[in-house]
């Protein structure tokens, strides 16, 4: 386990009171050839880089999801829903509603959860934030509640959550370079990327 999986592993038990049971990072992405040509049926080149969102979850055995981003400031780091009350709040937990809903259409009965995220991602500066932090919740909520999803269907959900839900206008691109970067742990590179169709992707370093 890493210092910094360390660190993330005593501030999710010194703030939800218990360890977590599942971690997931995604990085985020620089485009080396190719840009808004991924929805377009186009090829880019994206390429990950060495910044990443990590998410560190626990279930609760309720209904009731507890949501701590340590990145934010004090005013806008906690957000507390239900899964069965999934509404826009205009919050950086949409995103985490919209992974849910998206993992609700898939057929997940869903769970309440505590959830610890930490990025090094600049926010709305072109690297695909929004995109890593979609696919670390979704491999998370994956590796803990054992959802069999495979590489591609983790980056479907992510996007579907963000796009949906969330409203981002964005292709799959992001998601699917993030997931292709992404490394789940249970406690206790390169892709060419083709929008024909994202099953066909493929890494390539």
């Amino acid at each position: 386990m890493s210092d910094r999986l360390n660190e993330l592993t005593t501030e999710f038990a010194r703030r939800f009171g218990r360890s977590p049971e599942a971690a997931a990072r995604a990085p985020g992405r620089v485009n080396l050839i190719g840009e808004h040509t991924d929805y377009c049926e186009g090829l880019v080149l994206p390429c990950a880089i060495d910044r990443e969102t990590t998410a560190l979850i626990a279930a609760t055995g309720d209904r009731r999801v507890r949501a701590f981003a340590s990145d934010l400031g004090a005013g806008e780091a906690e957000d507390r829903f239900e899964v069965d009350a999934l509404t826009l709040r205009g919050r950086w937990g949409d995103y985490v509603r919209g992974v849910v809903a998206a993992l609700f259409e898939r057929g997940w009965e869903g769970s309440g959860f505590d959830l610890l995220v930490a990025s090094s991602i600049p926010r709305e500066s072109g690297l695909s934030s929004s995109a890593a932090l979609c696919v670390a919740i979704a491999t998370a909520l994956d590796a803990r509640f054992s959802l069999g999803l495979d590489a591609v269907e983790r980056a479907r959900v992510a996007h579907r959550g963000e796009s949906h839900f969330v409203g981002v206008g964005c292709g799959i691109l992001d998601q699917l370079r993030a997931r292709w970067g992404a490394r789940a742990t249970r406690f206790g590179s390169t892709a060419a990327v083709s929008r024909r169709p994202p099953s066909a992707c493929r890494p390539i370093a």
